[in-house]
């Protein structure tokens, strides 16, 4: 028990540390006007890579965010009334699942429909997604399965070849921003890893629709959390890493605009 209090005393404090930075370097203000004058911001991404707490940790500067049981996954698209500074912000969080491709396609084609430039964050996990199928499959003696990870960056890319013609070109989509989400878990390779998402295959389709599309690539953590709940955690990205790269994450949402 001491230990779950201790826990969350810490995410508290972090939270409140990634508060403290934004408003001693004033861009509070900035990212919620951000939010507010936009009427959508679709995060999009393949099912298990942690957009929904993505979403949810934007919020939580004065909590904790806990870890979505992997069979809880997203079925349609909903907006979220994210709070910042308790004002109210919305962003859509669309399905992931192949089998629920009809409804993101619809998600994108409504945020097309309308007034302005979309704004995309697609979210990826360098393989490491976390879904309804066996842990066994995803994790073998503590470690994560190297070929369940290349197939779920493969998966990654696949994802992008359905939803990235739907775009437009860069009159019609400002930017897709690729969030590099769990880095607990990878953040021994970042480099490689980083420039895995910025050149490549990867980029390539991103930038399918149109080659002058704006394309930028964060690394992010939601939640420190053992793969599967079983893998071991690597041990290079701690709370200090985590309020960095958080604090990076929303200066960098301002710039891109």
């Amino acid at each position: 028990m001491a230990e779950i209090v201790a826990g969350a005393a810490a995410s508290v404090e972090l939270a409140a540390g990634i508060w403290r930075i934004a408003e001693d370097q004033g861009f509070v203000e900035k990212v919620i006007d951000f939010f507010k004058k936009r009427d959508k911001i679709l995060v999009l991404g393949s099912t298990g890579t942690g957009k929904t707490n993505l979403i949810s940790s934007l919020g939580a500067v004065t909590g904790h965010v806990n870890a979505i049981p992997r069979d809880a996954r997203t079925q349609t698209a909903e907006s979220h009334r994210v709070r910042l500074e308790n004002r109210p912000l919305l962003v859509v969080d669309t399905p992931g699942q192949a089998l629920h491709a009809p409804q993101r396609e619809e998600a994108i084609r409504d945020a097309m429909k309308g007034e302005g430039l979309v704004r995309v964050i697609n979210v990826v996990a360098n393989g490491f997604h976390e879904f309804a199928t066996s842990a066994s499959s995803a994790v073998e003696n503590g470690k994560p399965r190297e070929e369940f990870l290349q197939q779920q960056r493969s998966t990654e890319i696949d994802s992008l070849k359905s939803w990235v013609p739907l775009l437009g070109d860069r009159f019609q989509t400002a930017w897709v921003l690729t969030v590099v989400n769990k880095a607990d878990l990878w953040w021994e390779r970042r480099d490689a890893v980083m420039d895995q998402y910025r050149a490549g295959p990867y980029a390539d389709a991103i930038r399918a629709s149109d080659s002058r599309l704006k394309h930028a690539v964060l690394p992010y953590c939601s939640v420190i959390h053992r793969f599967y709940g079983e893998a071991r955690l690597p041990g290079e990205f701690d709370d200090e890493n985590r309020l960095a790269i958080t604090s990076h994450f929303l200066r960098e949402l301002v710039v891109l605009g």
